[in-house]
């Protein structure tokens, strides 16, 4: 069906103009013939209106055309679908034109409205209609929307942003930081292949090509770092190599420091360097300390980062997971340009370079004339002002922009009962039922309710915005929220849930190696080890030490010895297959867990000899321990000799030959 239609004079001559053809017409001044070319009106026009007038008498007549009387929808309808439409777009569900075209087609046959036959035929409204209903509604356009993880969506909610605003507030009561005082670094991936831009082709071309470097480049990761008053520090590179140069570094920005890694990505030991890089632009100290926005990358959580930013006099809060596309500065206003402008330098690089190809060595180069045009004063203000970090805003993102976390909201459960925050945990995030905004709900009507009408039926009553299923795994899971990682209370949590993994880990290499040792040993031997085993493990049990040595035997049934921090033990491993071994091993008690039959021993390394002796593990070998694992409570150990390598070893004042 042709929509360009060839324009006519219809609906274009005003009332006024007909009422004075008309009255002529009556009065008998003008004939019917007469008149449409004295006022330039079609004859067949006038004479209808003629016949109107004639007909209402005295009341008000409109001559203009009834360009709606075919329309699906009332006014009213398409009001409600605009702002229907408007509101998926908020909550990340909006509509494409065919699915539109499809929800029209829906929406109409639940109004029970009249429609054209073909509707039904293809379930879904025509081609015209959306095109007319777009023109109609100029407010509406199509777009292309950004790619938004479902991750990203959800997570910024306003719990996470109350949170971290809480946190960002108490930081700057207590320091009274200034403008230059407040930084945020993040990373930022720059490739050796560009995304082309457009250019200009011949018009219905199919395809249209321009030269990259290669199909799939290699990155290199830029650390940008910039401040509330305007200004970066250097930036510092990241290069896939094994071994670093100066020499990668040409071309790049005055000060800009670099470091090596295989991946070219970020890990804790090059987050180290850059911090000393930080410290060393940013004149911190703890006199004059400053603020460190980030995100909450593993990398960046480290205890030897957070103990190095304490010395230098930084301190670090983290973003909440999956928030910093809208609560960092360098995502809202510098990252996106600097992007732009390395895409024209590698474009202006290639045309200039024929069968050349971009290396990392010429990136220093390019991001040199793509980082100034970026890291403007004017894009830096922005990106803290409309983060609201500075100056401090926590109100700056409305309701419209937590639509998109309303997909998991969830009812609060009755037996919930909210935490209070208690003054050991400064930091503790703001309860989720206290924060989350309320929100409509739609349900069926009920025999004890209103039924509504068709006509009064809305698009959001037709079809709602999609919802989460309630969770049916209730296991809590723990979820990175914004961190006062300098805060001693916060370095201690970490810390201990650091040592908990390692323990977890070293328990399974333990187990591991026992399991290996019974694969590898030829089973004659195994058979004959179970037996001096089983022998040996039955004259402990019916072994009594009358005497006083310190050393305290453990029945794992009657176990009731209290154990503390500093104890010796040795500890019995398990391990039952297709054979059964047994391995013994000695430690230290290094932390006592909050379950009352679990400990964190630190084991030590034996020394074969005559009379075993003992030597720490490097790195420490940490695990869980259970009681019923512990065979004996040892005495402290005594230094084998004065020499500095007997030095390290320890001996007990007891035999331990027959374990060993």
């Amino acid at each position: 069906m042709v929509r360009n239609r060839k324009t006519s004079a219809k609906g274009k001559i005003a009332d006024s103009v007909f009422e004075l053809a008309i009255k002529e017409v009556i009065d008998g001044k003008l004939s019917l013939r007469a008149a449409p070319e004295s006022y330039v009106i079609p004859k067949s026009t006038l004479a209808r209106a003629v016949t109107k007038r004639r007909k209402a008498g005295e009341a008000s007549v409109t001559y203009q055309p009834r360009w709606d009387n075919r329309r699906v929808f009332s006014t009213e309808h398409e009001v409600m679908l605009e702002s229907y439409l408007v509101e998926g777009a908020k909550h990340h569900a909006g509509l494409t034109k065919v699915m539109m075209r499809q929800f029209a087609y829906e929406y109409a046959k639940k109004l029970n409205l009249t429609y054209p036959s073909l509707w039904d035929k293809n379930e879904k409204a025509g081609e015209d209609w959306i095109y007319s209903f777009m023109k109609r509604h100029p407010n509406l356009s199509v777009r292309t929307p950004e790619a938004t993880s479902l991750s990203r969506a959800t997570s910024f909610n306003r719990s996470n942003v109350s949170a971290f605003f809480v946190n960002l507030e108490a930081v700057l009561l207590k320091y009274k930081f200034e403008a230059n005082q407040i930084y945020n670094m993040d990373e930022m991936a720059l490739t050796t292949v560009h995304k082309p831009p457009k250019v200009i082709a011949r018009k219905n071309s199919k395809q249209v090509g321009l030269a990259t470097s290669a199909e799939r480049g290699t990155l290199v990761t830029l650390v940008g770092s910039i401040n509330a008053q305007g200004s970066f520090i250097p930036p510092f590179l990241i290069l896939p190599r094994v071994n670093f140069k100066n020499s990668m570094l040409n071309g790049t920005p005055p000060g800009s420091r670099g470091a090596a890694h295989v991946s070219g990505w970020m890990n804790q030991e090059i987050f180290l360097q850059w911090l000393e890089h930080f410290a060393k632009h940013a004149t911190c100290f703890h006199q004059h300390p400053v603020l460190l926005l980030m995100d909450n990358h593993t990398s960046h959580v480290s205890i030897s980062a957070i103990e190095s930013a304490k010395e230098k006099g930084i301190i670090l809060l983290t973003f909440p997971l999956h928030c910093s596309h809208k609560l960092q500065p360098l995502d809202r206003t510098v990252y996106g340009p600097l992007k732009r402008y390395y895409n024209d330098s590698c474009t202006r690089w290639m045309l200039n370079n024929p069968a050349r190809t971009i290396s990392i060595h010429e990136i220093g180069a390019l991001l040199s004339e793509s980082f100034n045009r970026a890291f403007t004063p004017s894009n830096i203000l922005s990106g803290f002002r409309v983060s609201g970090v500075f100056l401090y805003k926590p109100d700056i993102f409305g309701d419209d922009m937590y639509l998109a976390s309303e997909v998991t909201n969830r009812p609060v459960p009755e037996n919930l009962v909210t935490p209070s925050t208690s003054q050991d945990d400064p930091i503790a995030a703001p309860a989720v039922n206290q924060a989350l905004p309320a929100e409509p709900v739609y349900s069926s009507p009920s025999t004890s309710q209103v039924v509504a009408t068709p006509k009064d039926l809305t698009p959001l009553e037709v079809r709602p915005f999609s919802k989460a299923p309630p969770r049916q795994n209730q296991r809590k899971r723990k979820t990175a929220k914004s961190l006062v990682l300098t805060d001693t209370p916060v370095k201690e949590r970490l810390e201990r849930e650091r040592n908990k993994q390692r323990a977890k880990k070293t328990s399974k290499r333990v187990k591991k190696k026992v399991i290996q040792d019974v694969e590898v040993s030829d089973s004659s031997e195994d058979e004959r080890q179970e037996v001096e085993l089983n022998t040996r493990l039955e004259k402990e049990d019916t072994s009594e030490d009358d005497g006083d040595n310190g050393v305290v035997e453990m029945d794992s049934e009657t176990d009731s010895t209290e154990y503390n921090t500093g104890d010796y033990v040795l500890v019995k491993f398990t391990v039952t297959g297709k054979q059964k071994l047994v391995k013994h091993y000695v430690g230290i008690i290094v932390e006592m867990e909050s379950s009352d039959i679990t400990l964190s021993v630190s084991f030590f390394k034996t020394v074969p000899g005559a009379k075993p002796t003992f030597v720490k593990s490097e790195p420490e070998d940490l695990a869980l321990v259970d009681h019923s694992d512990i065979l004996l409570k040892l005495p402290p150990p005594n230094i084998t000799g004065g020499t500095r390598r007997l030095s390290e070893r320890m001996a007990f004042p007891i035999s331990l030959a027959q374990y060993f």
